[in-house]
């Protein structure tokens, strides 16, 4: 909001705006990234476990 009110004005950003954005892009597209990685490796586990136990049946059955 800081950042697109002064580009609006055209007076442009400072080094400290620039260094805000890429750290707030950073923490969100690391985050992202941690999600879709515990995504992934929560659903190789299940698949694991089916695997190994295959006479049990599932909850939602």
């Amino acid at each position: 909001m800081i950042t697109s009110g002064r580009i609006a004005l055209g007076t442009g950003i400072g080094f400290i705006h620039t260094l805000r954005i890429a750290s707030g892009s950073s923490l969100v597209g690391g985050g992202s990234y941690f999600v879709a990685q515990y995504s992934k490796l929560r659903n190789e586990v299940g698949r694991v476990s089916r695997h190994l136990n295959p006479e049990r049946k599932e909850k939602n059955e």
